[in-house]
């Protein structure tokens, strides 16, 4: 009789598996249950970690364990290369400020702008070219440091 009834309750006993609820609280914190609080709860679906075939044994769980292990890898080199870029755009670009902060401070101090003519005779811009080509480098200052 006792085993009779350890059947029926296999049976009807559901598994153990329970929703799980995703909520923030008042001070904005995310929480996680299976018993959602309130009506703003969220239901979280959970993907379960695939399974090797049946009969795969050993060699099954290892080979899965090895493909993990790669993505992880994958991801791990992808996202450092990621930031390697990154850092190498950063410096390029903070490289790029600090020579047009420079240009721009020295032709702010300098009197008069000139070219060289082929003979390397000075001819001198006038004002207004002077204050057009000083304009220019406060633009690459603003592209470059904002």
């Amino acid at each position: 009789m006792k085993t009779c009834w350890v059947l029926i309750l296999m049976l009807v006993a559901r598994p153990g598996y329970a929703d799980v609820y995703r909520w923030l609280d008042a001070a904005g914190e995310i929480h996680f249950g299976d018993r959602p609080p309130d009506k703003q709860a969220e239901k979280v679906s959970i993907q379960r970690a695939p399974t090797p075939p049946p009969g795969a044994g050993q060699a099954g769980r290892l080979q899965q364990q090895q493909k993990l292990l790669n993505a992880y890898r994958e991801e791990r080199l992808k996202k450092e290369d990621d930031e390697r870029r990154l850092a190498e755009q950063q410096e390029k670009q903070q490289r790029a400020c600090m020579e047009a902060q420079d240009q721009l401070r020295q032709f702010e101090r300098s009197g008069a702008l000139y070219d060289l003519d082929e003979q390397g005779r000075r001819i001198y811009k006038g004002e207004a070219e002077r204050e057009a080509f000083i304009e220019n480098f406060r633009q690459q200052v603003r592209r470059y440091c904002d």
